[in-house]
This record gives C-alpha cells, structure tokens and sequence, in this order.
C-alpha cells in the first residue's frame, strides 16, 4: 500500500479560507457571511492571488485593504477589461475584412489561388513560417477525412465548402484565429501589405510608417485580448514586444501632449491608443470615448454604502496601471479631435 501524500494545497473549507486570511495574511475582514458570498462567487484564487502582488508586503496585506475592497477591485478591473475586450472585436472584424478585400482583389477567391506560396513571403523576420500560418488556418478549420479529402468544420466555411465552388477569403477568415490572420498580413508581398495597412488607417502618413505601427498596434491588442480571455493578470500586464512606435504614433495623433512623454508604448495606454486609432469610424470612436469615461467614473455612481470604497478603488487602479494622468490627456484629445457631424455626410 502506497503512503497518503500530503498535498501542499489541500480543501479547505469558506469558513477555514476565512480564518486563515484573517490570522495568517491579516486581510480585514468584519463581516464573515460576506466574506463567504465573495470566496464563492469569484473565488479565492482570483480575488487573493490574483492582486497579492498589489496590496500585500511580505505577504501580509496592507493596512485598510478589506475582502469588500478585493472584490469591488475585482469588479472594476473586469468591467475595464470588458472594455479593451469589446473594442477589439471590431478592431479584430475590421482587420479580417480589409485583409480579405485585398487578398480577394489581387489573388482571386478561390483558397487555391489566394492561398498560393507564391503571393507571400516564405518567412517574416526568420519567425513566422508561411508553411506553419497555413496549417494552423487549415488545423482551426477543417480536417482530413480517411481518403485525404478535406472536411471543414466550422460555419460559415462548412456552409461554403458545402454549397459553393469555393471559399472565398472573407469566409475562411471568419475561422482564422486572429493571430494568424495577423501572420498572414505580415506574410503578404509589400504591395499588399501596404494596400491594407492604408485601408487601416487613414491618416496623413507614409505607407511605409503605416505598416510599421499596425504591426505593433495589432499585436498588443490581440495580446491584451488574450490576457483577458483567459483571465489571466491584466493590471500589471505589459507587452514591450510590441511597442508602438513612438514618432509615429505622435505623428498620427498629431498632439504630443496626448503621449505626454510616455514613452512606454507597450503599456495597457499603448492599448487604449492603438484601438482608438484603429477605429476607423466616427460613432464608434465616440462611443469608445464615452465607455471609458463611464469606467473611470464609476465611483460617481451613488450606491449606498461603498460609494467611498469605489472613489478609492478608482483612484488606485488609475495608478496602477499607470493611466491615472496620462488617460485625462488622452480624454482631452478625443473630445477636441472628435467632429460632431456624421463622418459620411
């Protein structure tokens, strides 16, 4: 018979999680029946491990940190997450529709014919692989049936290899993860590169310093949306892989002081930054303008009894993510730069 192993993390029950933060992390905690709805509702490792790094010294927490200021932390950084969530989605969608569009116009809307070795690159920077990118495209959506005949499996590609003669580019990237579209953008040819990056964006640039800051900018909004999707730790995150480039962001936003000589563009501002400037559409501008003013003033809600946990929690996660002055420049910016008539009209 083998020996009984003693797990390091064993069960333990709400009311033992609760004594433990009380004795052993010193986490105030006055009200034991809320303490338990917040362990069983978010759990213990999203609320304690998640921020420890933030609020604790030699793993004890700070003097004033509660279980009700975790949880409304907890709360406020999803409901800023959901935020750089949302709008990446359209920046996602956006791209994915541009590529298309140019991949459809000069290389046909058959996958045998825009898929082709020959209308790409054989590597990027010695990193990205065409031979790879299309194997994951062809993984993520199909498979091989016991004769080799391709089986796709997922809709609306499914539908199209079904009741089609082919599968033209904007419905097989309705199947490409966003990562790999990203490689298959930087796998084109210059003269597609260049078309898509100026459909991306339209300001006054050349279209050389428009591919070289949608690279990065694509790249830290689909690492922050990965951060998020899989609820990893979104307050301290950074990406310095992906800096954008500091002159030419400047040169895009055409005001310096909206950086605020930020130099560190690989932070969740250099997130907010490169949406912003993705969205290619007055309305959604406005709309994303005025969802990050509802965030930072959630503390304005008057909700009886943790109205002033909320105007603390605010102010710190402002700090933390060292957005807390830079975001006020950033909000001055759009609400001088934003046109009040409709953009087409």
């Amino acid at each position: 018979m083998s020996d009984i192993i003693q797990y390091d993390k064993p069960f333990k029950t709400y009311e033992e999680q609760i004594e433990r933060l009380k004795n052993v992390y010193k986490l105030e905690i006055r009200n034991d029946k809320f303490a338990k709805y917040a362990l069983s509702t978010f759990s213990y490792y999203d609320l304690i491990n998640g921020y420890k790094e933030l609020f604790m010294v030699d793993d004890i927490f700070r003097e004033g940190i509660t279980i009700e200021y975790l949880m409304y932390f907890y709360l406020y950084d999803k409901e800023f997450q959901n935020l750089i969530f949302r709008y990446s989605l359209f920046i996602e969608n956006s791209f994915k529709t541009k590529l298309a569009y140019v991949i459809s116009e000069d290389f046909g809307v058959s996958q045998d014919d825009y898929l082709e070795n020959k209308n790409y690159s054989y590597s990027y920077k010695n990193k990205i692989f065409l031979y790879k990118v299309k194997d994951d495209i062809f993984r993520h959506s199909s498979k091989l049936d016991k004769d080799g005949n391709r089986i796709y499996m997922q809709q609306p590609t499914k539908h199209y290899s079904l009741y089609h003669n082919h599968i033209p580019p904007w419905i097989l990237l309705k199947n490409v993860t966003f990562a790999d579209a990203i490689s298959l953008y930087k796998l084109l040819k210059k003269e597609q590169k260049q078309k898509v990056s100026g459909t991306m964006l339209s300001c006054e640039l050349s279209v050389n310093d428009k591919t070289a800051f949608l690279i990065p900018a694509l790249d830290l909004i689909r690492n922050y949306r990965n951060v998020i999707a899989h609820n990893l730790k979104f307050v301290t995150y950074n990406c310095p892989k992906y800096r954008l480039p500091f002159n030419i962001t400047k040169n895009i936003l055409d005001d310096e002081i909206v950086l605020n000589n930020h130099k560190k563009l690989y932070d969740v501002y250099a997130c907010i930054i490169a949406i912003y400037v993705l969205i290619d559409n007055t309305f959604m501008k406005m709309m994303f303008f005025n969802d990050i003013v509802r965030v930072m003033n959630l503390n304005k809600f008057q909700i009886s009894g943790i109205n002033d946990i909320f105007n603390k929690i605010s102010d710190d996660y402002l700090e933390i993510t060292n957005v807390k002055n830079i975001l006020s420049y950033f909000l001055v910016y759009v609400s001088k730069s934003l046109p009040i008539r409709h953009p087409f009209l």
